[in-house]
């Protein structure tokens, strides 16, 4: 499972790592869960701008990132952040068992976490 992180700097790096990462796990058959930060301090914006940072090419066939998951938004409140993570882990979960070939896809399945933080 590919956790895909969503903040203000998605899709902004000039060489393109976060778009082909995305497009190789889906091409490898990967599920993606989107993760929106909701936080403006590490880099939280409306959905809107991270659609609009969105290359074309993900947003349309063979990859339309948007058009299966909601993302989980994922706030820095406490009580709201458990929330959130159980929402993350339960998808997680519900990735691996909808998968027909379970023991084969836990075995080769890599947890990537991209996160771009605010830089100084």
């Amino acid at each position: 499972v590919m956790m895909l992180y969503l903040n203000d700097k998605a899709f902004c790096d000039e060489d393109n790592q976060l778009q082909d990462s995305v497009k190789l796990s889906i091409d490898a058959g990967i599920p993606i869960i989107l993760v929106h930060e909701k936080d403006t301090s590490k880099g939280g914006c409306p959905f809107e701008t991270i659609i609009t940072q969105t290359p074309d090419d993900l947003k349309g066939e063979p990859y339309n990132i948007y058009s299966s998951d909601i993302a989980i938004s994922l706030y820095s409140v406490k009580e709201y952040q458990q929330v959130s993570l159980r929402q993350i882990l339960k998808n997680i979960g519900n990735k691996l068992i909808d998968d027909t070939d379970i023991k084969a896809r836990i075995a080769s399945s890599i947890i990537h976490t991209i996160r771009y933080q605010r830089l100084p």
